[in-house]
């Protein structure tokens, strides 16, 4: 660790040394850094702006018919003005027909004296004047003129609204465009500046590397204190025991003896390590031949599987006829089962102790074919098999392959009344 932080320190300086060259330019590098951000945030801007200026092109021939539209809608406004007018003679001239026809029928004027031959006249005269102002411009209806001029409103403002924004969106792009024309100004000023400085990415790079450096550099420092406090446990430790040792062949002339016989269990325990290491091999091998062979019995592809590997660390998988190790990702549910399967069968085959296997549910992931395979094998398994099955594990369809074999057969019934299960022996 000592060296390693010589070695590591010797680089921290080299690398100051370097970044210091480099610190002259840093605020430089920096401001191009936030020069190009702004201009890439700007340039995102532009494209999310292409949509709306979509919109507002689409909306822009609305800009071309604005003074058609005006001019309908000042003609509608003076129409509907003399139309008003017409409407406010005619009910007048009504009101004025219906009096003089009152006063002729009566024959009385308004003020109480009769009214003459002369006067009646004038009177006629009037009515037929009314009433042929009212046949030239009949019954007038001002509902359809308001109607028309709300309309040519709302499409006026409409084209208004598509102007403001037509000319908001101008001026945002035009001042978008203008600050990425000045942003590229700048940092072609400073790449100007900068010349033939190596670029920041150096920079960045040597700067990571300082921080990597000198993190490692506090990592050692605590790893080499931890270190020396342990070193210093370890030889009070040691001289502790060096004392005991020195204790004890004061006190034992056997001690020659004690060592002679350690020596002996030490040469002893090599040995039956090495034994032991021998053994497992030779079993893990009984294990993967005996597993094979039930492997081989059980599956549906015996021309693509060719034998069971077990691992160094007792994990097993499927060699395949070209020698290759098959992914266990690979294979289905049921060849899992079958593979789990044939391992235990393969431990039970390598040993000379006997005990029962008892297996839950064993087919619930099989296909027909594995079912119909493990089923005819079930009996070679032990000398005792349990299997707690469901009616879709063994049936009426299936039971003939295991009948010959049972020795007691039990059921599992469920008591409502008291929450609980019996087993029952069955015939």
């Amino acid at each position: 660790a000592k060296k390693e932080r010589e070695k590591l320190s010797s680089l921290k300086v080299s690398l100051q040394q370097r970044l210091e060259e480099y610190e002259v330019f840093r605020q430089i590098f920096e401001e191009k850094e936030n020069l190009e951000r702004r201009k890439k945030e700007l340039e995102e801007k532009l494209k999310l702006m292409k949509r709306e200026e979509k919109e507002i092109f689409e909306r822009m021939p609305y800009l071309i018919v604005k003074p058609i539209i005006e001019k309908l809608e000042k003609g509608y406004r003076e129409k509907l003005l003399r139309e008003k007018d017409i409407q406010e003679r005619a009910i007048l001239y009504k009101a004025m027909i219906k009096e003089i026809d009152n006063i002729l029928s009566t024959g009385k004027c308004l003020c109480g004296n009769r009214v003459g031959r002369v006067e009646e006249r004038i009177l006629k005269g009037k009515k037929e004047k009314y009433e042929k102002y009212l046949r030239e411009y009949g019954e007038f209806s001002i509902e359809k003129l308001i109607e028309k001029q709300q309309k040519l409103n709302k499409a006026i403002q409409i084209i208004k609204e598509v102007e403001i924004k037509y000319k908001e969106f101008i001026k945002k792009k035009g001042e978008i465009s203008f600050e990425l024309d000045e942003i590229e100004t700048e940092l072609k000023s400073i790449d100007k500046k900068l010349g033939e400085i190596p670029d920041r990415d150096e920079y960045k790079h040597l700067k990571e590397k300082y921080e990597e450096v000198n993190s490692e550099l506090v990592r050692l420092d605590e790893n080499i204190k931890w270190s020396e406090d342990e070193y210093k446990r370890l030889l009070s430790e040691r001289e502790k025991i060096r004392n005991k040792i020195l204790e004890i062949e004061i006190k034992s002339p056997q001690i020659e003896k004690i060592y002679k016989r350690l020596e002996i269990v030490r040469n002893s325990l090599k040995a039956l390590s090495e034994y032991l290491e021998k053994l497992r091999f030779i079993k893990v091998k009984k294990i993967e031949e005996e597993a094979t062979k039930v492997f081989r019995e059980l599956t549906n592809k015996k021309e693509v599987f060719d034998r069971v590997k077990i691992n160094d660390d007792f994990t097993i998988q499927i060699i395949d006829r070209n020698g290759e190790v098959v992914d266990n990702e690979k294979i289905s549910a049921g060849e899992k089962q079958i593979l789990a399967l044939s391992f235990i069968a393969g431990l039970m085959r390598s040993t000379d102790k006997e005990a029962p296997v008892i297996m839950d549910t064993p087919f619930g992931r099989l296909d027909h074919e594995h079912k119909t395979n493990v089923m005819k094998f079930l009996h070679k398994l032990a000398n005792q098999v349990v299997i707690l099955a469901t009616d879709e594990d063994v049936n009426e369809e299936n039971i003939d392959l295991i009948a010959p074999y049972i020795g007691k057969r039990y059921e599992i019934r469920f008591l409502p009344d008291k929450m609980s299960s019996s087993i029952v022996e069955v015939k």
